[in-house]
């Protein structure tokens, strides 16, 4: 998170907090860039991080965070969002495996999943540029 925002490249964040228990859990929204085909790429982000406290999990707020998070993106424009991580989560938010068949990127496979938020979102094929601290992660 710090080399993202150090970097200029954390876009949306959202953060819950609780008056008495303090920061609970945040998510993030990096952009994404997309080469590939002629034409304007479409808006891309990845949906990284996303964190909560363990004393904080299973209330639903790492789903809210999600969810109030790709609304804040689609009102936004963003028309397509990439995430990596366990598909029997990420895919109650629409996230899919096939919707990223289209996409190169060196964190494809069978955790690499993508959800289209508005029609310009859908198919064609792209090459993801991610965020220099991503190349950090082990």
């Amino acid at each position: 998170m710090e080399g993202l925002r150090a970097e200029g490249s954390l876009g949306l964040s959202l953060v819950a907090e609780h008056p008495a228990e303090g920061l609970l859990g945040m998510v993030a929204f990096p952009p994404l860039v997309l080469e590939g085909e002629a034409g304007v790429a479409p808006k891309a982000v990845a949906l990284a991080p996303l964190a909560v406290r363990p004393e904080a999990r299973r209330r639903g707020l790492g789903s809210r965070l999600v969810r109030e998070g790709l609304a804040a993106c689609r009102a936004d424009g963003v028309a397509l969002a990439i995430v990596l991580g366990e598909p029997a989560y990420y895919e109650r938010f629409g996230f899919s495996l096939a919707a990223a068949r289209f996409l190169a990127s060196p964190y494809a496979g069978p955790y690499f999943m993508a959800l289209a938020l508005r029609s310009e979102g859908e198919g064609g094929s792209w090459r993801v540029i991610h965020p220099a601290p991503f190349a950090a992660l082990d």
